[in-house]
């Protein structure tokens, strides 16, 4: 098994940098947004998933080392293996409004191309 950081607390929230496993496993750093930001919030609802144990179980289930997620796929697949809730949200004020009442949101973003985060 590959080394684990420890999770960071910012914020009263669980926190990985993806970043931060450049040394560690650079599938994580390089296309381990969406498993990253989904560890953190299942670790705030008591499910003790690391990212690079999430990585390892969503392979083939919407996430993959060379493209990334499918959040499509990988969203539905977490909640049936962690018995969550996942609600895909189009509207800001609709996201606004579950955040103010404390619920954890994942936001997908993309960099533009050519550039670097």
């Amino acid at each position: 098994m590959a080394k684990e950081l420890q999770v960071q607390t910012v914020n009263d929230f669980p926190y990985w940098s993806q970043v931060a496993y450049k040394d560690i496993d650079k599938n994580i750093m390089n296309a381990g947004c969406a498993p990253t930001a989904i560890s953190m919030v299942l670790k705030a609802l008591g499910k003790d998933v690391a990212p690079n144990m999430l990585c390892q179980k969503c392979k083939g289930h919407g996430w993959s080392s060379s493209s990334g997620a499918s959040k499509e796929k990988l969203f539905p697949y977490i909640g049936k293996q962690f018995d969550v809730p996942v609600e895909q949200i189009t509207s800001f004020s609709k996201c606004c409004e579950l955040a103010k009442q404390g619920y954890p949101i994942v936001l997908d973003g993309q960099k533009d191309p050519g550039t670097t985060w």
